[in-house]
């Protein structure tokens, strides 16, 4: 996360994996701006995801 970037907040990049019953996966990466109310304690956060590969029946899926 990276709050200088964005004085209303922080940029925020990851990764995730999603894992279906039968163990196949989606891969994927996100990148997203997070508003930061520490007066409520609130984040709300606003960006794009995409898809980068998978396994199994996922198996090179890709979002274009």
């Amino acid at each position: 996360m990276n709050q200088c970037s964005n004085p209303e907040g922080a940029d925020v990049l990851g990764q995730f994996t999603l894992t279906a019953a039968n163990g196949d996966m989606v891969f994927g990466q996100y990148e997203t701006l997070a508003h930061l109310d520490f007066g409520t304690a609130q984040v709300t956060a606003f960006g794009q995801w995409e898809i980068v590969g998978g396994t199994g029946r996922f198996a090179g899926a890709i979002t274009d």
